[in-house]
């Protein structure tokens, strides 16, 4: 899927039909195989049929799953576990911290979130201190163990500082690259959170 196809994707995300499309065109194929026409034999047309089946249903579970983590609010940490919890946090603190300095309005909902989603007072104590001392993020990206994982620090961090100034850009970016998340993915957070954030500004303005 190239850079121009993602762009026009819904929501960046490719879809079972374009899978579908894309898998009978003649220039998709690899050059060393050749297309299945009406003269392939039977045998092979039933093949390519329940491939492309099977491959629609696989794609179609998979998008199933990306939307319903995209659709909700990434700083919702229910579910997950202490572990996960923290690493989260001490994410969006480190997001923070990528301009130089935490804002008044980032310590808040950090401290928010702290006080929300951790019990332990020693973690929140330790939670507390890397507000004005942010925790690497190297040693934070080695941590994260799972592609899901690293999509939902991906946004918890868009969450915490957005896309304002091109220090931001530039930090989420970079994250991006080091957690190793699939452009259409980034894409389709970028849009949620972006529309998300813009969406909470415009009563003020």
């Amino acid at each position: 899927m190239t850079g121009r196809d993602l762009a026009r994707a819904p929501d960046g995300v490719a879809n079972a039909d374009w899978i579908a499309a894309e898998a009978v065109t003649p220039s998709s194929w690899p050059p060393q195989s050749a297309p299945v026409g009406a003269d392939s034999p039977p045998a092979e047309l039933r093949l390519r049929r329940v491939e492309l089946a099977l491959a629609s249903k696989l794609l179609d579970a998979h998008l199933r799953n990306r939307r319903q983590l995209m659709q909700s609010d990434p700083a919702d940490l229910t579910g997950l576990s202490p572990s996960d919890t923290r690493l989260l946090i001490r994410g969006m603190i480190a997001a923070a911290h990528a301009d130089g300095a935490v804002s008044d309005e980032e310590r808040q909902r950090l401290s928010k979130l702290v006080r929300s989603w951790i019990e332990d007072a020693a973690v929140r104590d330790q939670l507390w201190s890397e507000l004005d001392a942010p925790p690497s993020i190297e040693q934070l990206i080695r941590t994260v163990g799972t592609p899901v994982l690293a999509e939902r620090f991906y946004a918890v961090s868009v969450e915490i500082v957005g896309f304002d100034r091109p220090v931001e850009r530039t930090y989420l970016a970079y994250l991006a690259a080091r957690l190793d998340i699939a452009a259409d993915v980034v894409l389709r957070i970028n849009r949620e959170r972006t529309g998300q954030r813009t969406r909470v500004r415009e009563p003020s303005g």
